[in-house]
């Protein structure tokens, strides 16, 4: 039977695979949560944890341990950012992502105590940047106001200075559009 849309049997086809697809996915973020709150606490952020997400949604979960290494990984699931409490200080200059993360998470599992030493000391780093969120709707976004702003890019240019292992070889250009 044809409708407005195309054939049912076609629609149903659709449909199965996409109630398929989410049951495949809740299994996989369920077995990531129970692997991961062994070694540490287990967020969720983004959109489900806001409430304004949808059936094919990600889900975006932060994993926040003791020590390890700073990673942003793709899962079958979404989004898996793996936060090491230890280099909390190296990283919250270099990415926004984890004000976010601070935000908005959603503590799913795990004692607690790594998460909320996570959040605090974001806080306190907000805090004493003078950072603010600007007001666009939608998304959230750290600015620091416009008298630290310069502050924070020479901080961020001396730790990138300081983390290249060679300097890069220039490359000049025989023609630029940019160029008078």
């Amino acid at each position: 039977m044809s409708t407005l849309y195309g054939n049912v049997a076609e629609m149903d086809k659709w449909i199965e695979v996409a109630r398929r697809r989410r049951l495949e996915t809740t299994s996989a973020v369920a077995a990531f949560i129970k692997e991961m709150c062994n070694v540490g606490n287990v967020a969720l952020f983004g959109s489900r944890a806001r409430g304004d997400f949808h059936d094919m949604s990600d889900w975006d979960t932060a994993a926040v341990v003791e020590d390890g290494e700073y990673a942003v990984k793709t899962a079958e699931f979404g989004q898996v950012v793996y936060i090491p409490v230890t280099r909390l200080a190296q990283l919250l200059p270099l990415t926004t992502l984890l004000f976010d993360i601070a935000h908005e998470g959603r503590l799913l599992c795990g004692r607690g105590d790594l998460w909320h030493e996570f959040v605090k000391r974001v806080g306190l780093y907000i805090q004493e940047n003078r950072l603010e969120k600007p007001r666009r709707v939608g998304t959230l976004q750290f600015k620091p106001p416009a008298q630290t702003r310069r502050l924070a890019v020479l901080r961020y240019v001396e730790l990138r200075r300081l983390q290249a292992p060679t300097p890069r070889r220039q490359v000049s250009m025989p023609y630029s559009p940019f160029s008078n």
